[in-house]
């Protein structure tokens, strides 16, 4: 693997892009193997660690770990870590530790999702986070868009993250769910919504859901959720603070 990831690296920056290169790099190679093999039996292992090292490194992007780091730095990690592995240890444990930080950073990553109160922009349809932007809201009506599929690595956060805005907003009679960003809900996320609609329809607050997706709709139809929901399901988050903004 090492051999012809270094014959691949220096055919590269040789200038060899089609699949001739690679037939004249054979060919160079066998003549190599039946000529001029004493030529290369003194030279140094060292001498030849260094081209291999020379040709790889090449192909190395720093620049793009640099990037990764601003954007996303779970990935610049991933990526150090998965070179240190290899150097160190192999590159099949580079590669299991690389997949393993992952899947780890993953699972991180959607067990806290980003749940926040949107508001109507202007006078658009158009709505956005109420921490970030200058939008419309009303007192009693909670509009929450969760940006996260609801499964068993987040029920929890995602309940006591809606019960604690909830507990900030003593005037609060409507708690709309916008799901645009919902493409699953398991077993686990379906019970959560369960006691949340129970919590709420016991401090008096009824629960609606707006723009949830049909594969997420084929799931709750599938249960009696929608029919036991003391709100409603709106096609938009528009239309649904058209309506409640009505009702105080």
């Amino acid at each position: 693997m090492a051999g012809s990831f270094s014959r691949s690296s220096v055919n590269y920056q040789a200038g060899g892009r089609t699949p001739v290169s690679s037939l004249v790099c054979a060919a160079v190679i066998i003549v190599t193997l039946l000529y001029l093999t004493p030529l290369f039996a003194a030279l140094p292992h060292a001498a030849l660690a260094a081209i291999v090292v020379v040709s790889v490194v090449g192909i190395i992007d720093f620049d793009s770990v640099r990037r990764h780091w601003q954007v996303y730095r779970e990935d610049s990690i991933t990526e150090l870590a998965t070179l240190l592995t290899v150097l160190a240890v192999g590159v099949e444990t580079g590669l299991i530790t690389g997949v393993a930080l992952s899947i780890a950073f993953f699972i991180r990553k959607s067990s806290r999702p980003n749940i926040t109160i949107v508001g109507r922009v202007a006078n658009t349809g158009h709505f956005r986070s109420a921490r970030r932007y200058d939008v419309e809201t009303f007192p009693h009506v909670a509009a929450i868009r969760i940006d996260e599929n609801i499964y068993f690595g987040n029920t929890h956060q995602v309940e006591n993250k809606l019960l604690k805005i909830i507990q900030r907003r003593p005037g609060t009679k409507h708690v709309l769910l916008v799901c645009s960003a919902v493409n699953m809900i398991d077993n686990s996320g379906l019970e959560m919504l369960y006691r949340i609609n129970q919590n709420l329809d016991r401090m008096g607050i009824k629960l609606h859901l707006a723009e949830v997706k049909t594969p997420v709709m084929v799931q709750l139809e599938a249960t009696d959720f929608v029919m036991k929901m003391t709100g409603s399901v709106f096609f938009t988050t528009d239309q649904a603070m058209k309506d409640l903004s009505e009702r105080a």
